[in-house]
């Protein structure tokens, strides 16, 4: 199933090659807000994901729709 959603087209281009780095983008940014300090009572990684979400979900979207436009020209 999941090769057969790989393999569609969606105008000129696959999924996998739409979706592949606004998912990088998200978990680099996921990455970054877990390494950086945090106050003492805010220094759990379970929080500290939370909060990222903040700033990785706005990311996500508009890395998201920077490669549909890049991949919709070519």
């Amino acid at each position: 199933m999941l090769n057969e959603i790989d393999s569609k087209e969606l105008g000129g281009f696959t999924l996998k090659k739409y979706i592949i780095w606004p998912l990088v983008v998200y978990l680099i940014v996921c990455i970054i807000a877990v390494s950086l300090p945090a106050s003492e009572e805010y220094n759990f990684i379970g929080w500290k994901l939370l909060v990222a979400q903040v700033y990785a979900i706005p990311i996500l979207v508009v890395t998201a729709l920077i490669s549909y436009f890049l991949y919709k020209r070519t």
